[in-house]
């Protein structure tokens, strides 16, 4: 597993090298810089939410702990019967993500 430095340190490696794409571009097209910059772009994505998972579990631990406190959430606001059906201590953003008591992790698929 890499660090968030090491991830920092690639992530602006590929933007340097992206600049340089693009001011090569602006001289004069070609499909095949383009090609780079989209292929650096996918990479740039990839290694942005690596770096957020990681925050994100330095921060919070470990994702079996967030699912499981979502879940009794879920579970207690259906006992209540409140309209809402995760109350006030956790909520599905607009993302799909589900926060509870201070804990954020992405939604499974499934949900």
């Amino acid at each position: 597993m890499r660090t968030i430095r090491e991830i920092h340190e690639e992530i602006e490696r590929l933007s340097e090298e992206r600049v340089e794409l693009w001011h090569q571009l602006s001289t004069e097209y070609d499909p095949q810089i383009r090609e780079q910059i989209r292929g650096i772009d996918t990479a740039l994505d990839g290694l942005w939410d690596e770096q957020r998972a990681l925050r994100a579990r330095v921060r919070f631990g470990a994702s079996d702990l967030v699912e499981v406190a979502c879940g009794a959430v879920q579970v207690r606001s259906r006992r209540v019967g409140q309209h809402d059906p995760l109350g006030s201590l956790a909520r599905r953003t607009r993302h799909g993500s589900c926060i509870a008591r201070g804990r954020a992790e992405p939604a499974r698929s499934g949900a």
